[in-house]
């Protein structure tokens, strides 16, 4: 688990960057889906990899929206 728990500290610490691309935004958002995926995986949780693309297209709109409301810039 320690695994993951870095690799989700790695995720946030990017998102948090100053200036990123909508294409830095996509990948990790993947980087963060395929994370929740293990993590469920891990416990013991059904694990659905056809919803792979789903998540991570809703985490593309959660790191957007923290960025707007951080006040950092909107990648275009």
């Amino acid at each position: 688990m320690e695994k993951e728990l870095e690799e989700f500290r790695e995720i946030a610490h990017e998102i948090l960057k100053r200036e990123i691309t909508i294409q830095e935004v996509r990948e990790l958002a993947l980087r963060w889906a395929r994370n929740k995926l293990e993590v469920r995986r891990k416990h013991g949780l059904d694990v659905d990899e056809d919803k792979l693309k789903t998540l991570a297209e809703e985490h593309v709109e959660k790191i957007l929206s923290l960025r707007r409301r951080l006040g950092l810039d909107t990648p275009e």
